[in-house]
């Protein structure tokens, strides 16, 4: 009989009980072992280390725990010393408590587990249900516990028990990495739109600042859609490019859209906006769910700020979702300037506003606006406590329209006084 634990060049036997046989050269360990080698820990209830082929052999039920976040249960398994080969039988395994794995036999080689003939799912849906409403059933699945990646081999993507994707190789972030290329995550969908299906995304790091992300969309009312998202950060802008379209077919040409939106910093007050949407149709957005308002704006503009003016200018053109026949109004330009002025000596805030406004039509109809807006304010409080706050306000408009009549002009001013008590 030996101590209760036993430190071995490389690795470490603890348990209540430890015995060694000279004839047979073998370790027998039992009661509460636990044995470390390298960065993997298991637990079990006896084994059998034999000093002359350097085998660990367990007879019990075996926990395994790697400290890159895997927890594996196994009815078998065995250990060579030598080369860190490890073998399990009739596994299930815990991945960063989120992606479980049932297989008929596991190795762990270096840094990859290899599972074969395993059946993967999160395990958030397995805890919820122990059937959980989809898996993947791969010939091979290796978790590499370096690189935080998981591979599937001939994989069959099952939804309630149907093969829905058959996928020779698919590659994807172990759960509770951040950003990493991989498959994600596939979303169930269920619309009057849409129907009932599947939205399945694949994620692509590009660099340490850009990434994309492209999604197939199988329903029981679309045979296909293909979406696509790519992001991009820069030292001083970002730009997002969305799309989704449906493939060509022998009656139908692309159907689609495609939407562009970026910033760009000129200065710290000062900024660059674009905000566009092309798109093959006016009906697309709203048939296939992804915008349902009336009428979108597609912007591009100019902002910058100081500490008592603005300065705002655009370009907008108002496209229509509802009637394809509806002419919308182009707007160029859209000039707005602001600006505030203390004048001390009265106490008086002074508040100027102008802006420029064209606005066309295809047919040529439309008109510019010239505003100006002018506003001179001043607060006092009364020895009783009493606010008081006294408003003097211009605003004057004219017009000019782009149309033959006989009179293609208007100006119009709105005086304004007002005192308000508070």
């Amino acid at each position: 009989i030996l101590n209760k634990a036993l430190q071995a060049q490389d690795f470490l036997v603890d348990a209540d009980k430890l015995a060694f046989n000279r004839n047979t050269n073998n370790l027998l360990a039992e009661g509460n072992v636990k044995i470390t080698v390298d960065d993997i820990v298991i637990q079990t209830d006896s084994l059998t280390f034999n000093k002359d082929t350097e085998t660990i052999k367990f007879t019990s039920k075996v926990f395994i725990k790697t400290n890159k976040g895997a927890r594996i249960i196994s009815s078998f398994a065995e250990i060579d010393k030598k080369t860190r080969f490890t073998i399990a039988k009739n596994v299930n395994a815990l991945i960063e408590k989120k992606f479980q794995i049932s297989s008929e036999e596991m190795i762990i080689q270096r840094e990859n587990t290899v599972f074969k003939k395993a059946i993967g799912s999160p395990c958030d849906i397995c805890i919820l249900n122990p059937k959980p409403s989809w898996i993947l059933k791969s010939e091979k699945l290796i978790h590499n516990r370096k690189t935080k990646k998981l591979h599937f081999y001939n994989t069959w993507l099952e939804l309630f028990g149907l093969p829905i994707i058959y996928m020779p190789y698919l590659q994807t972030p172990e759960p509770g990495v951040k950003r990493a290329s991989g498959l994600l995550a596939p979303n169930f969908l269920s619309s009057d739109i849409l129907g009932t299906g599947i939205r399945q995304p694949m994620f692509f790091t590009i660099g340490n600042s850009s990434d994309f992300t492209l999604s197939v969309v199988k329903t029981s009312k679309i045979n296909l859609l293909i979406e696509s998202q790519y992001r991009k950060l820069y030292k001083s802008s970002n730009l997002k490019l969305e799309s989704a379209f449906l493939p060509p077919s022998e009656d139908e040409a692309v159907k689609g859209f495609v939407k562009i939106n970026g910033t760009t910093q000129l200065e710290p007050s000062s900024s660059i906006i674009i905000d566009t949407t092309l798109i093959s149709d006016t009906s697309f957005l709203g048939k296939y769910g992804y915008d349902d308002r009336d009428r979108f704006l597609n912007f591009i503009g100019y902002e910058s700020f100081g500490e008592k003016s603005s300065l705002q200018a655009a370009i907008i053109y108002h496209t229509s979702l509802r009637d394809s026949t509806t002419i919308e109004p182009l707007i160029l330009p859209d000039l707005r300037y602001r600006k505030y002025k203390k004048i001390k000596k009265y106490d008086l805030l002074l508040r100027e506003e102008y802006s420029v406004v064209g606005l066309s039509r295809k047919e040529g109809v439309g008109y510019n606006r010239l505003t100006g807006d002018l506003e001179l304010s001043k607060r006092w409080k009364t020895q009783h406590g009493l606010l008081i706050r006294s408003t003097g306000n211009v605003l004057s408009a004219g017009y000019i329209e782009n149309k033959n009549t006989s009179k293609n002009y208007l100006l119009k001013v709105y005086p304004l006084v007002a005192l308000e008590f508070q």
